[in-house]
């Protein structure tokens, strides 16, 4: 993303994620407790519920990974510019 980006330009996607991601997370539990008895309900929304949780937690971990590595990469390209200009002077 650009430096010269607005919080006028970033409005639309915000409301956009903001009215979709209930919409999708109340479809999503329904689909997964429609038809199942009520003490089977229960059970099924918590597997839900911790699956759903266990997702998110592997997806940030995953990208946590990735800044980390990328970083690592940065700082030693900045590293080896840097003693290579010590040497020079």
């Amino acid at each position: 993303m650009p430096y010269d980006v607005g919080a006028d330009q970033l409005i639309l996607p915000q409301l956009l994620r903001v009215i979709g991601q209930p919409l999708f997370t109340i479809m999503l539990s329904q689909h997964s407790t429609v038809g199942l008895s009520p003490k089977k309900t229960t059970d099924a929304s918590g597997l839900s519920n911790t699956m759903r949780n266990r997702g998110g937690l592997i997806g940030i971990a995953m990208l946590s990974t990735m800044i980390d590595r990328s970083e690592q990469m940065h700082f030693s390209v900045l590293a080896e510019a840097i003693t290579v200009n010590v040497t020079r002077t």
